[in-house]
């Protein structure tokens, strides 16, 4: 009972049998009102062929006085499939088929009722109504109406209201509907079984995939099928997957990095020191080299384990930015003023064109160190007589400023992975002079993302890079500043 399958099948049987249901007792019960109804119709136009024996009566009597006698022995009785008069037997009148009798009202030309076979109505008026229902009661040589005559099914059970034919014909009319319910229950209990395998079988392979993901099967993947629902749980399901590859992929990557990133210093250090240590170096120039070389290489690892700890801190949301109003043109001037320098040196223009921005609120220090690591990847990248160029602009609600580049650009494949960690464009460099860890791209949006901005990225190799910092203008909520990850 606690399959999904089970419950849907059992459930779709229960609605097939209450709509079944319902329509098999509506029909039963409306086949007997009607059938009742025809029969009492019919009844009285059959009743006018017996008319003439009344009329026989009164003209001899002259009125109606006395003609319970004639009509208290049930001459009015119910036939097969509809009423009529008597036939003259013996002392009273009788029926030529076996048949229960009939309610008979008599009204004279007035209306008055002066014959109730119920005992109920005598005295009393016909109401229009009855009237009209009524069978007029007219000599056959003229049109004078002399009475009125009312024939109706007794208020008795169901014996007394209609014959032993009509009782046979609701009988089988019952069993078929009977018997046509119980069908079509039975068919729709097939059919919800159908359905509801049909519409569980994507859930179970989806369970299934997701039982072999718990076990450590992450290359699981479920066609979209089935209905729209399920189809897209299984493309969700299919994403997901795709994107816990992708991470499990990245934190590989992430270790690999770290490990080759760092073992290249540690080399250098454990080989100078193992030449100091064995007397390799052993005039004052060499180990002057030596320890230069020490102290450089575990300077980079300690920038690079300090990079990984920002990263984590900001990915972890536990770094607390600063809150306060940031003048864009001031830092933008303070980072080119500090890397212009580097910039002589290689020959390359570096530009400001940073002016009138509107102040954001965050923290100067963290911008800062964004925008350092644009311009000075930008400079790494652009050749010798190149030029770098900062511009910034107001866009509505936004502020964006735009690194450019005259370097050689980044292929259209590479583009969606320069910001990840430890990637890098240029392998080449990755162990030689000026190279980076490949932190800083990760670092920089983490930072503007939680100032509640972007930092785009376009390029097209041989035309140089744009790197977009856009931020929101005004004053952002407080959650934009320290935006924690659960």
């Amino acid at each position: 009972m606690n399959r999904l399958w089970v419950r849907l099948t059992l459930a779709f049987a229960l609605v097939v049998l209450v709509a079944v249901g319902a329509i098999a007792l509506l029909i039963n019960r409306t086949t007997g009102v009607e059938l009742r109804r025809y029969v009492t119709d019919s009844g009285m136009q059959v009743a006018g062929s017996g008319m003439q024996q009344l009329v026989e009566y009164y003209q001899y009597q002259g009125s109606w006085e006395g003609v319970d006698s004639l009509l208290s022995g049930g001459v009015f009785v119910n036939g097969p499939m509809g009423m009529g008069v008597s036939q003259a037997v013996n002392d009273g009148w009788r029926s030529g088929m076996q048949a229960g009798p009939l309610d008979v009202v008599l009204a004279d030309a007035k209306g008055k009722i002066v014959y109730d076979s119920a005992g109920k109505a005598v005295g009393k008026s016909l109401s229009s109504e009855e009237k009209a229902k009524a069978v007029a009661i007219t000599p056959d040589d003229s049109k004078e109406v002399i009475g009125y005559l009312l024939l109706s099914l007794p208020s008795g059970g169901e014996e007394n209201r209609l014959g032993e034919l009509e009782t046979q014909f609701l009988a089988r009319v019952q069993k078929v509907l009977w018997i046509g319910a119980a069908l079509a229950v039975g068919l729709g209990l097939i059919v919800g079984l159908i359905l509801s395998r049909n519409l569980t079988a994507p859930l179970q392979r989806l369970a299934g995939a997701a039982r072999s993901v718990a076990a450590g099967r992450y290359q699981q993947r479920v066609p979209p099928e089935g209905p729209a629902e399920v189809e897209s749980l299984a493309s969700d399901f299919n994403q997901m997957m795709e994107r816990v590859r992708s991470t499990q992929q990245g934190q590989r990557d992430f270790v690999a990095n770290v490990s080759h990133e760092m073992k290249t210093p540690l080399t250098s250090i454990q080989g100078f020191a193992q030449a100091i240590l064995d007397g390799t170096a052993s005039d004052a120039e060499a180990q002057q080299h030596a320890a230069r070389v020490i102290h450089e290489e575990s300077g980079r690892l300690t920038r690079l384990v300090d990079d990984l700890l920002d990263l984590a801190r900001l990915d972890g949301g536990q770094v607390t930015f600063a809150r306060a109003v940031v003048d864009l043109d001031a830092v933008v001037a303070r980072v080119i003023d500090r890397l212009s320098l580097r910039a002589a040196e290689k020959s390359i223009r570096l530009e400001n064109g940073v002016r009138g921005l509107p102040g954001v609120t965050g923290d100067g220090d963290r911008l800062a160190q964004v925008f350092t690591n644009l311009i000075d990847n930008a400079l790494k990248n652009t050749p010798a007589g190149g030029r770098v160029s900062i511009r910034g602009e107001g866009r509505g609600a936004e502020v964006l400023v735009h690194v450019e580049d005259s370097g050689t650009g980044i292929p259209a494949d590479e583009l969606p992975r320069i910001f990840e960690r430890f990637y890098q464009v240029d392998k080449a460099r990755r162990g030689g002079e000026g190279r980076g860890s490949g932190l800083g791209l990760a670092i920089s949006r983490e930072i503007v993302q939680a100032h509640g901005g972007r930092l785009e990225a376009a390029s097209a190799p041989g035309q140089g890079s744009r790197f977009t910092v856009t931020l929101p203008a005004g004053l952002p909520s407080d959650s934009t500043l320290s935006r924690r990850k659960p």
